[in-house]
């Protein structure tokens, strides 16, 4: 399922953002590094009596894509922020946050923690100068590829497993060349330390262990106390797409919880 998107225009930029359901709760997606707003198909065909609204980061699916590297993650949140409190009508949101998107709404909570909940998805927490070093290495690594195309579709192809219907892990893969790989590949070095969120809404976790297994480092629930988290094992980094039916009934938990 591709869904028709809708536009939001800020700071000169185009967002594309999805919005499917409705309800009195708002769910607010962030995919990761290379992925799109559809990748959450899953969950809008569950959570349909939920608001759902998806964004593409710029850089990524039909929004903007020309911006330099280091920008992308403030300019997103920024106009993710202005979608949500400036042109939606008022409603409880809860932000959903997939890997790379966890830089996202760490600006969003720095600057504004009024939010319902945050559910980290396998979201990347970057709190340390050596962890930003990571990246910045892996980023050469790819930039020195002979190949830079067939590095990353690799590395994205290792994220998705084996697991799940190949139509899943397919598209992974268009959403992955929506995003120009020079960009993708400078944005993972332009990663850096996400500021200190003093009130962090209620927080709820779900981990799997291809991606956090011996990296506690990077977890949200490292930095700061979670209400409830899951940690998967044999599990990959695209779980909520592959597996949805089991990722879902995680996330249906946490939503009981959070809006209980």
């Amino acid at each position: 399922m591709k869904s028709n998107p809708n536009s939001f225009s800020h700071n000169g930029k185009v967002l594309s953002y999805v919005q499917i359901g409705s309800g009195p709760v708002r769910l607010l997606f962030f995919h990761g590094l290379g992925g799109a707003s559809f990748l959450w198909k899953h969950q809008f065909d569950q959570f349909s009596n939920f608001e759902c609204i998806a964004i593409d980061a710029f850089g990524h699916g039909e929004s903007s894509k020309n911006l330099k590297p280091d920008e992308v993650v403030a300019a997103t949140a920024a106009a993710a922020r202005a979608l949500v409190k400036n042109k939606l009508p008022p409603k409880t949101t809860i932000l959903i946050a997939h890997s790379w998107g966890g830089n996202v709404v760490a600006e969003i909570l720095a600057k504004d923690p009024d939010w319902a909940a945050l559910i980290a998805v396998d979201a990347l927490c970057i709190r340390d100068e050596e962890t930003v070093k990571v990246y910045q290495d892996f980023s050469n690594q790819l930039r020195s590829s002979p190949d830079q195309n067939a590095a990353v579709t690799q590395w994205f192809g290792e994220m998705l497993g084996t697991v799940g219907e190949n139509e899943d892990r397919s598209l992974a893969m268009q959403a992955l060349k929506q995003c120009p790989t020079d960009l993708l590949v400078k944005m993972t070095g332009a990663m850096t330390k996400q500021p200190k969120i003093e009130n962090i809404p209620p927080l709820y976790v779900f981990e799997c262990e291809q991606y956090f297994s011996g990296s506690p480092k990077y977890s949200w629930n490292t930095h700061y106390k979670a209400s409830m988290s899951y940690f998967q094992e044999k599990a990959d980094h695209f779980f909520f797409l592959t597996r949805s039916s089991e990722f879902n009934s995680f996330l249906q938990e946490f939503l009981k919880k959070i809006v209980s």
